[in-house]
């Protein structure tokens, strides 16, 4: 039986985890709190349907045999889930619904049309002289250096151990808000059956459960709703708090009178499914993309440290005091009382740090657009300089010497810009900042330095370089290389009108 224990905390746990990452992959740019909540509101409808028919199953003579057959038969249900998922979030699903593929299918998709590349060339024969051609071609060169940069990203995207101590504050504070919560909930749950039979249902299992099922019906309604609300008008870190008062309500109730029980389950389910709704969105906010599956776990160790510790509390209180559980709605009043305290601190220090877990859907939707926006535009620019350099090579009149810019992805600011860079540089003192745009940025290009697109000027922000040819600014967050001029007029910048005119010439 331990053992089965085992298997079955293993594989939930691990399920857990990838449910959540795979369903925070696919609705993080919208509706991700209906999203969880929905996956939430299953969870608790089954957990509603096994408070009541495993009595009537233990019941009949089939007994507790029975009953874990019936749970074998779900675990056979969902293992087919499981194969049917696994085809729908494959790589090519995920390209064609513009879901961001992890770093592995990245690497795996370079590889494969790598591959395809060499197979589709295989059959050529070229001579001596066309494979030089061939490999002092721009294009060859460009598509060397796209590669080696694609590489840099899907390292940056991996995951490192050391990046656990550098989470942001107040993801550790909601991971204490996961412990101490869920510490008030589900050890409660695990006794409230016993519980509700010695206080008001005396030996009567069957009403006992369906009183307690009722919180599970109140969250699978109320989960999805409360996401879809915390979606809609963001102030997710301001429900905790409200989630907490609830608990507390419930613990008294239910531990110092005598009051229908009905009425703290449906409170109870209330403020279980709005603090389930609210946390587990929280994470993406909180985290980096790459970081997001790490981030779950640990969120998801937290709610274990609960499961593992509490009952075994709470089974020493109950031996303890003979059985009395007003000792031990004492404690669960006290893990309520420091998750609401937790909560306060986590809305201060969210609050200090820019208040990532307010916003509401429409207006991080909103800034998404505008990104996706700014991304498209330069890319348009940059598919247009590319045929107009093209154009220019045929013509003889291109000189990849001459000075202009580069755009593309942002990537991790915290290094250096050299190492970012080309480190093919001839003059470091010609090296100047970099400006934001969008999800990317835009470097100038001294002439005295190679670059891959070279020319990438002319119309491209012509009126941004005018803006900034007498004070240009390092952007927050960027670290400016040696010899830049963060707060001096660049003759490159200066000069770069004229060059387009001489262009144009």
């Amino acid at each position: 039986m331990v053992l089965g224990r085992l298997i079955f905390g293993i594989g939930g746990e691990c399920l857990e985890v990838a449910q959540a990452k795979i369903t925070t992959d696919w609705f993080k740019s919208r509706w991700l709190g209906f999203a969880l909540g929905l996956n939430l509101s299953s969870a608790r409808v089954a957990s509603a349907l096994n408070d009541n028919l495993s009595p009537v199953i233990a019941s009949h003579p089939v007994g507790v045999v029975g009953a874990s057959w019936v749970g074998f038969t779900v675990c056979v249900l969902c293992l087919a889930c499981g194969f049917g998922l696994a085809y729908l979030d494959r790589p090519e699903s995920r390209k064609s619904a513009g879901v961001r593929l992890d770093a592995r299918d990245r690497k795996l998709e370079q590889v494969r049309s790598r591959t395809g590349n060499i197979i589709g060339h295989r059959a050529i024969n070229v001579s001596s002289d066309s494979i030089m051609t061939m490999a002092l071609s721009p294009n060859a060169v460009e598509e060397e250096e796209e590669n080696e940069k694609e590489n840099e990203m899907a390292e940056d995207d991996q995951m490192r151990f050391s990046e656990i101590f550098t989470l942001q504050t107040n993801f550790w504070i909601l991971s204490l808000c996961c412990i101490s919560l869920y510490g008030a909930v589900v050890p409660f749950i695990h006794i409230l059956s016993d519980f509700l039979q010695k206080k008001w249902y005396h030996k009567n299992p069957t009403k006992a459960g369906a009183v307690m099922s009722i919180p599970d019906i109140v969250s699978s309604v109320g989960s999805p709703l409360c996401g879809y609300l915390v979606d809609r008008f963001g102030n997710r870190a301001r429900y905790i708090p409200v989630s907490a008062i609830l608990l507390i309500w419930v613990h008294v109730q239910l531990g110092f009178t005598m009051f229908t029980p009905v009425v703290a389950m449906f409170i109870l389910g209330l403020s279980y499914s709005l603090f389930a709704s609210v946390l587990w969105p929280c994470i993406p906010f909180l985290v980096k993309d790459h970081q997001l599956g790490t981030a779950y776990g640990l969120v998801t160790i937290a709610l274990n440290i609960s499961l593992t510790f509490f009952p075994m509390i709470v089974a020493s209180i109950l031996h303890a005091t003979d059985g009395s559980y007003q000792h031990t709605e004492g404690m669960f009043i006290t893990l309520s009382v420091i998750g609401l305290l937790l909560s306060i601190i986590l809305n201060v220090v969210d609050h200090r740090q820019g208040g990532d877990l307010q916003h509401s859907e429409e207006s991080a939707l909103l800034s998404s657009e505008l990104q996706s926006q700014d991304d498209e535009y330069y890319e348009e620019r940059i598919r247009r300089e590319q045929l107009q350099r093209e154009h220019q090579q045929q013509r003889g009149h291109y000189d990849p010497r001459e000075p202009g810019f580069e755009y593309r992805r942002q990537r991790r600011f915290s290094q250096d810009l050299l190492q970012v860079e080309d480190p093919d540089i001839e003059d470091v003192q010609g090296m100047v900042t970099t400006i934001p745009v969008g999800e990317g940025i835009i470097t100038v290009i001294p002439h005295r330095r190679r670059h891959s697109m070279a020319g990438f000027t002319g119309y491209m922000e012509r009126a941004r370089l005018r803006q900034h040819a007498n004070h240009v600014q390092v952007a927050p967050g960027l670290n400016s290389t040696p010899g830049s001029m963060p707060h001096q007029s660049s003759p490159h910048l200066a000069s770069n009108s004229t060059f387009s005119e001489r262009r144009q010439e």
